[in-house]
């Protein structure tokens, strides 16, 4: 999932992300399940309530802003290009943990720069250019990014 408003019904690592912040800073109790379902909401609704925010049970870019200042780390997905050198560490990871479970993160830094690559199931039309073909393991790169409370929550 790329980075882009929370609300009920979201599904995977980024409400997985947005959960366990919730529950580090006391919003929310139990497990962190990828589900923004009831519980989340209505912690979500508690977050912005206490800090000052328009109560719409949503992540969107002035939550997700009030959240940085408390830790959260926001993810944007990469797409192409995507420089070589992150390339290049994207294929390191991937021969080094393709065999973990999907949604395993790994965080790293290039640059002053911090990235995190997520191991997921990609899939590759048969005969088309990219291989391999098929189900597989593949790795998403990630950039920690710092979001404005005006600013626009989208992929880079």
């Amino acid at each position: 999932m790329s980075l882009m408003s929370l609300m009920s019904g979201s599904r995977g690592p980024d409400v997985q992300r947005w959960q366990v912040f919730l529950i580090a800073n006391g919003f929310l109790t139990g497990v962190a399940d990828g589900v923004f379902g009831e519980k989340t909401e209505t912690a979500t609704r508690d977050f912005q309530t206490k800090g000052k925010l328009t109560v719409d049970g949503k992540v969107g870019p002035k939550t997700y802003a009030a959240a940085q200042t408390l830790g959260l780390v926001v993810l944007r997905r990469m797409r192409d290009p995507v420089p070589p050198v992150v390339t290049a560490k994207a294929e390191e990871i991937l021969r080094a943990h393709w065999r973990d479970p999907f949604g395993t993160e790994i965080s790293l830094s290039i640059a002053d720069q911090n990235y995190v690559a997520r191991i997921e199931q990609h899939y590759h039309e048969p005969g088309g250019p990219i291989k391999p073909w098929g189900y597989h393991a593949g790795v998403s790169m990630f950039v920690q990014v710092t979001v404005g409370p005006g600013e626009p929550v989208h992929d880079v």
